[in-house]
């Protein structure tokens, strides 16, 4: 449904940074007091040895400089699959190390030596290497779940996406998302479905006239509610061009709809009215549907959506949905000719994260 998105690395990072501010208010406002503790307390031995030695060498103590160095300790961590995946998340990575240091008084100014083996959307097999970082000890140990958080989570989506995908191998149907995204991080849950091989539905309610069954018992019945939406779309220049999806739950309600009557393609009309400003054509109807709307065919059994399908006869672009699962989509590959796309909100809303490990050593 949204053709062109901004995905890149400048994009992704104007969405990161507000969500990292936020991650470190809630994980370390106050520092974090294991690894400071430890961090002084290691100083605070090796100074005790210096002063020792300095004391029996007549040399200086321990100086500022050193103090510095114990502190900013180096530690590399290697990213690792702990399963096969498919990965999603470096620009997380990158910018939690990047930017989340400058967050805090409590942070030193450093280089973080970061390397990639692996791209976005590439299958990584268990065991294998992602990625490096050579940096401070602090550092690492600070903002790695961090992190974690993001990779795990945003993998999870692009191999989850990925499964359903593969189902649908040598076909035309889509697998979409849904708006069904946790709050604030749309826009990266929708770029790990896009990372997974799917397609995003519309990111917000802006973007396209979406019909529910609330609307529909707002006003009574199907019918009435999409005279309305049609002829809003057909007066206002600004909703002429955004397509319009109805939610059917029933064939009932598919019969409701399809009676409205179909007409020739927004574009045709498109065309045809800035050629012809009477705009009186018999064949072209505004408010009928058009072939670039869809019908959501919502919680049909298989019995079902078949005979909603034939009632159809491909006037009108098909959307399936309702808690579909992986051991449904072979049944509807059978069908898939006549789907253009099956929406999952399992895909953002309760996938579970890929089991991805930061092994740190010092």
């Amino acid at each position: 449904m949204n053709d062109v998105v901004d995905y890149t690395q400048d994009a992704l990072r104007t969405h990161v940074r507000p969500l990292l501010r936020l991650a470190v208010a809630e994980d370390c406002h106050l520092g974090d007091v294991t690894t400071e503790t430890i961090l002084a307390g290691l100083h605070h031995q090796k100074s005790d040895a210096k002063s020792v030695t300095a004391v029996q060498t007549t040399s200086s103590p321990v100086t500022e400089e050193t103090t510095h160095k114990d502190l900013s300790k180096q530690a590399r961590a290697e990213l690792i699959a702990e399963e096969e995946l498919v990965f999603c998340g470096e620009f997380w990575f990158r910018e939690t190390f990047a930017y989340a240091p400058t967050l805090s008084s409590r942070d030193t100014t450093q280089d973080n030596e970061i390397t990639f083996f692996k791209n976005e959307g590439d299958r990584v097999a268990k065991g294998e290497k992602i990625a490096t970082i050579v940096t401070q000890a602090k550092t690492l140990l600070t903002y790695e779940r961090i992190a974690l958080n993001g990779v795990q989570h945003f993998s999870g989506i692009a191999t989850l996406t990925a499964s359903y995908v593969n189902v649908l191998n040598e076909t035309s149907t889509l697998i979409t998302d849904t708006r069904k995204t946790t709050p604030g991080y749309r826009l990266l849950e929708k770029y790990a479905v896009h990372i997974g091989g799917g397609s995003n539905h519309r990111f917000s309610l802006s973007d396209a006239f979406l019909i529910k069954d609330n609307h529909i018992n707002l006003v009574g019945d199907i019918k009435k509610a999409v005279t309305i939406v049609l002829t809003a779309r057909s007066k206002n220049t600004a909703l002429a061009s955004l397509p319009l999806v109805i939610e059917c739950s029933s064939l009932h309600e598919l019969k409701e709809l399809i009676s409205i009557g179909f007409s020739k393609s927004q574009s045709q009309l498109s065309e045809y009215t800035s050629e012809h400003t009477d705009g009186a054509n018999p064949l072209i109807n505004p408010l009928t549907l058009h072939s670039e709307d869809y019908v959501l065919l919502d919680n049909f059994n298989h019995q079902d959506l078949t005979q909603a399908l034939k009632m159809i006869e491909n006037r009108m672009r098909v959307e399936v949905s309702g808690g579909i699962g992986l051991a449904d989509m072979s049944r509807l590959r059978t069908l898939s000719f006549y789907i253009d796309r099956i929406s999952i909100g399992a895909l953002t809303h309760s996938v579970k994260a890929a089991d991805i490990s930061m092994d740190i050593t010092f």
